[in-house]
């Protein structure tokens, strides 16, 4: 995934959450097979400890990105500038990591 393709997708990613502060955002991995993407979003005040009312909580953010999986909208959201419409597919899963594991 060169560097065009990895701020497409973190743009888009942004964009469907309602990220407002694209640094909270971070491709930590990519693994070859199966395109799967690995990315990390931080809590709103982990870089900022007065971070703008408008943006999400971590929370909000699962629930935003849970719904965009269930409802088969996630691939159509990263799609554009990425150029693969099936980058995304209905495999698409949600792990969340505990509280202050960054791994």
């Amino acid at each position: 995934m060169d560097n065009t393709v990895r701020s497409n997708y973190i743009d888009n990613l942004c964009a469907l959450l309602g990220i407002n502060d694209k640094s909270r955002v971070k491709i930590v991995g990519i693994r070859t097979g199966s395109s799967i993407v690995d990315v990390s979003i931080t809590d709103a005040n982990a870089n900022n400890p007065s971070p703008s009312p408008s943006e999400p909580s971590l929370a909000q953010v699962n629930t935003d990105l849970t719904n965009a999986i269930q409802n088969d909208n996630l691939g159509a959201a990263l799609e554009p500038g990425i150029g693969a419409n099936t980058f995304i597919s209905a495999s698409s899963v949600l792990n969340l990591l505990p509280n202050g594991n960054n791994n």
